[in-house]
C-alpha cells in the first residue's frame, strides 16, 4: 500500500495534540472527533482497529466490537498518525496506540478518511489509503 505522505504530513501538522472528544460507531464503520482550537476534525474508518498492527477479530464482526479498542483513548490527545506498510498507527498522549487497516477482502479504497468539521481549517478532507 502507498501513502500520500504530503497529505499525512498536513494531517499531522493540523491534528498534532488535538483532543479526542467524541466516538461514534455504527454497524460497519466508526469515527472519532478531535478538537484543536479553533478547529474540529473527524477521522473515520471502515476497516479494522486493533491494539496491535494486525486485526485481532474476523472480518465479519460489527463495528461496535472496536469500541473497547478506541474508547479508552477518549480524552487523550492525538500525537501523530504514522504509516507502516498499509497500516496506520494513531499514537495518543496516554502512551497507547490504535492501529487501523483494510480487511484482506475489503473493497474500500482507503483506510482512514480525515475531514475538517469547522471552516477555514488547513485542509477540507482527504483519504489515507
Amino acid at each position: 500500500m502507498t501513502c500520500d505522505v504530503e497529505f499525512l504530513a498536513e494531517v499531522n501538522a493540523a491534528l498534532a495534540d488535538a483532543r479526542f472528544d467524541w466516538l461514534g460507531i455504527s454497524l460497519f464503520e466508526g469515527g472519532m472527533e478531535l478538537s484543536r482550537e479553533p478547529h474540529r476534525y473527524r477521522i473515520s474508518w471502515s476497516g479494522w482497529l486493533s491494539t496491535t498492527s494486525s486485526p485481532t477479530v474476523s472480518s465479519d464482526v460489527h463495528g461496535y466490537v472496536f469500541a473497547p479498542v478506541i474508547g479508552p483513548m477518549i480524552g487523550a490527545n492525538l500525537l501523530e498518525i504514522q504509516h507502516h506498510n498499509g497500516i496506520y498507527e494513531l499514537r495518543f498522549s496516554s502512551g497507547q496506540s490504535v492501529f487501523a487497516g483494510h480487511w484482506p477482502s475489503d473493497a474500500a479504497d482507503h483506510v482512514l478518511m480525515v475531514d475538517a468539521i469547522t471552516d477555514n481549517a488547513p485542509f477540507t478532507w482527504g483519504l489515507l489509503d
